[in-house]
């Protein structure tokens, strides 16, 4: 057994002392907080608080101070992370729909048969659009201007990771055709596009589905989810013979 010591302040409690006993087979424990779980938690925290910037102010009205504030860190940990606004609205572009493109194809390669296809993918996309609702709003203010900063980003991030999974859905709709558990009397490329909207369609009427007489926008999700993924199937689905 050791003893570790310093002087002890007059007056102090002995629960105070410094005088610890510590076993020799047992090393003292050091409690520390891992950096790259801080990195992660910073990174996802200023993600966050971008995507909302963009989508309420838009590429040019969103500024790195009031993002960095919003998600409280120094401002200096967006530039160390992201460089700039370039940088930083590419990285939340990435973020989600990177994700998105990933478990998309990742059901298309291990699903088998055309239910769990085409409820696997329709429930991906479902998710997506659920979960990021702001960031197709900062998509959509991106097309706008052809011209723009924003658009140039937001086209490559579309081509680097949501067209690979269209187009790998529209390769199994056309397989499906072929092997006629997918109607035929439809273009692929159309089928495609109507499955698209049925999903996303929902999350971009907002608030004003109800007024319209569609399905209330605070409406049960899970049950819309199912929904949603019955109604696609359904669509797709070639006629019984």
């Amino acid at each position: 057994m050791t003893l570790r010591n310093s002087s002890v302040s007059p007056g102090r409690r002995d629960s105070e002392s410094p005088i610890a006993l510590v076993a020799d087979d047992e090393p003292t424990q050091v409690t520390r907080t891992p950096k790259k779980r801080n990195r992660e938690l910073s990174r996802a925290r200023i993600l966050d608080a971008a995507e909302v910037a963009f989508a309420n102010r838009g590429f040019d009205g969103a500024r790195l101070r009031d993002i960095a504030q919003t998600a409280g860190i120094h401002h200096a940990l967006v530039h160390h992370y992201y460089d700039d606004k370039v940088g930083l609205f590419r990285a939340v572009l990435a973020r989600a729909l990177s994700q998105v493109s990933t478990t998309g194809i990742d059901v298309l390669d291990r699903g088998r048969g055309y239910d769990e296809v085409v409820s696997g993918v329709v429930g991906v996309c479902f998710d997506f659009f659920a979960k990021h609702r702001r960031l197709v709003s900062v998509l959509e203010a991106a097309y706008r201007d052809e011209t723009s900063t924003s658009y140039e980003l937001a086209h490559e991030a579309v081509g680097s990771f949501t067209a690979p999974l269209l187009l790998a859905i529209r390769r199994r709709i056309e397989q499906g055709q072929q092997r006629g558990t997918v109607r035929s009397d439809i273009d692929a490329g159309v089928l495609l596009t109507l499955a698209y909207g049925a999903v996303a369609f929902r999350f971009r009427i907002g608030r004003a589905a109800g007024t319209l007489g569609l399905a209330d926008h605070d409406v049960d999700l899970s049950a819309e989810r199912a929904a949603t993924i019955a109604f696609v199937r359904s669509a797709l689905a070639a006629p019984a013979t």
